[in-house]
């Protein structure tokens, strides 16, 4: 980032890296380890430290991954992220689903959530049919995919990118 007064004199400069997971550091800070006093109970360095927990210790990754969250932020912190990321993730789909019209940028691409979601509210004489779940998946997604290019609140989770499928599958399965 670079900073310019109305002469276009240099008045601040620094480089910021994305590391991953929704953090940022500075060059000074780049590539150098976190220190943390907080003991966590499965540390790691790479993902194949964290699969010989898993299997040391008969553990799921999503386990492992919990307790050390816990161990840093407490268990009450941590559920009631959970509950608001799942929360922002279902005002995403609502939003989505309930949204007509033309999503931003010069290619007026027109929204098709919502119409998708009314033909599978109405459509029940097909609800036997296995490829239903598809397409019950396909519109959460669809929703979210919409809101993201509408400039609107998602959970990048695990990235931008794939930020539909995830709370599609979570609300399919609340369904």
């Amino acid at each position: 980032i670079t900073a310019l007064d109305e002469n276009r004199t240099e008045l601040y400069r620094q480089t910021y890296y994305s590391i991953g997971g929704g953090f940022i550091v500075d060059e000074a800070h780049f590539g150098k380890e976190e220190k943390t006093t907080v003991q966590v109970p499965y540390p790691y360095k790479n993902a194949e430290d964290i699969l010989k927990h898993c299997s040391d210790n008969g553990l799921m990754l999503s386990t492992v991954m919990l307790e050390n969250e816990i161990a840093l932020n407490g268990k009450e912190a941590v559920s009631a992220h959970i509950e608001n990321v799942w929360k922002t993730m279902q005002a995403c789909i609502e939003h989505g689903i309930h949204t007509e019209g033309i999503l931003p940028g010069p290619l007026k691409v027109p929204r098709r959530a919502a119409s998708l979601y009314r033909m599978l509210q109405a459509n029940t004489n097909l609800s036997n049919d296995p490829m239903r779940v598809i397409d019950w998946v396909n519109m959460f997604a669809l929703a979210v995919n919409e809101e993201n290019a509408a400039g609107g609140r998602v959970v990048t989770a695990p990235t931008n990118g794939a930020c539909g499928i995830i709370p599609a599958v979570l609300a399919y399965y609340e369904k």
